[in-house]
């Protein structure tokens, strides 16, 4: 498991907490590194078992935040910048985390289709 300061169980209800965190332009709790590690860690937790459909979403959103995370860091950085920098200081598009709260908000109400990566 990714060290990370996020200390929430794996639900739902959590997952939307932080993505909302990770919303916030202005004091946010997490940085977005800790974001896509937790993330990770969520879907890690659930790899090999059977969830119920909202779960499942969940996961799939968890896993493309952290994904995401990877790919920014990849277009925009070097292999030596990334062995340098301070990763808790990088921030991704908000407009990416509202786009994964309205996937989780509509799964919430039962009709949500599978996960989709933001625009990029």
């Amino acid at each position: 498991m990714n060290s990370t300061t996020i200390e929430l169980n794996f639900t739902h209800a959590n997952l939307l907490k932080v993505l909302s965190d990770g919303e916030k332009a202005i004091d946010p709790i997490y940085t977005h590194w800790d974001i896509a590690k937790w993330c990770d860690n969520f879907f890690m937790t659930f790899l090999d078992s059977e969830n119920e459909p909202l779960l499942d979403v969940c996961c799939g959103i968890a896993t493309d935040v952290e994904t995401q995370w990877d790919l920014y860091l990849w277009n925009l950085y070097n292999l030596d910048d990334l062995k340098t920098i301070d990763l808790s200081e990088i921030i991704i598009p908000n407009i990416w985390f509202s786009e994964w709260i309205q996937q989780l908000k509509s799964a919430q109400q039962g009709d949500a289709p599978e996960p989709a990566s933001p625009a990029r």
